[in-house]
């Protein structure tokens, strides 16, 4: 069996699909393999001496500082995500796992790609709590926010109103002129 030098294991390394990055303990990548390209849009040589908070999305810079010493004082952390600003202005969801290397004073992580995760999940939350015809919240999400608001009620020993509204008649209008135009009416 042949021997793996360092060199061929940086090849193996860059035919992943995930990144590997490893930073400072100032947070300014000093590595990036190739497959930082496909994930954040930069080749690795216009990221490499920058720091990555460059380039996460503003409303996760506190979080990702807060992970980053999680990981310096713990030692890792797993499954870890935020955003990031990818080249072309959209935005990446970027899973993480890192690992502090005391002896060299590095962060190594590993980081995958969950936008389309993201997207379909957004997605099915969408159709699992608003209805397709009227893009309301259906039953499940009104049951939902409601048991919320009574919950708050009891505890800020407030009180809560609610308002119903019934649609009489209705099945005539599906009746007479159809579905399409009660479909219409309703939306």
């Amino acid at each position: 069996m042949p021997k793996l030098s360092l060199a061929s294991l940086s090849d193996y390394i860059d035919h992943l699909l995930e990144a590997i990055c490893i930073v400072d303990p100032n947070g300014h990548f000093l590595y990036l393999s190739s497959g930082c390209e496909p994930l954040f849009g930069y080749r690795s040589e216009e990221m490499i001496g920058r720091s990555m908070l460059e380039f996460v999305h503003p409303e996760d810079r506190e979080r990702t500082l807060l992970a980053a010493k999680d990981i310096m004082a713990v030692g890792q952390k797993s499954d870890f995500e935020n955003r990031y600003i990818r080249k072309d202005g959209s935005v990446a969801h970027i899973q993480w796992s890192a690992r502090w290397v005391e002896e060299q004073q590095v962060r190594v992580a590993v980081a995958r790609d969950v936008t389309k995760h993201k997207e379909l999940l957004a997605h099915l939350q969408h159709i699992a709590f608003y209805d397709p015809l009227t893009h309301l919240p259906n039953r499940a999400l009104f049951e939902d926010r409601l048991q919320q608001s009574l919950a708050r009620a009891r505890r800020e020993h407030g009180s809560l109103a609610l308002c119903f509204v019934d649609l009489d008649g209705f099945k005539q209008i599906n009746d007479q002129y159809g579905h399409v135009f009660g479909d219409h009416c309703l939306q």
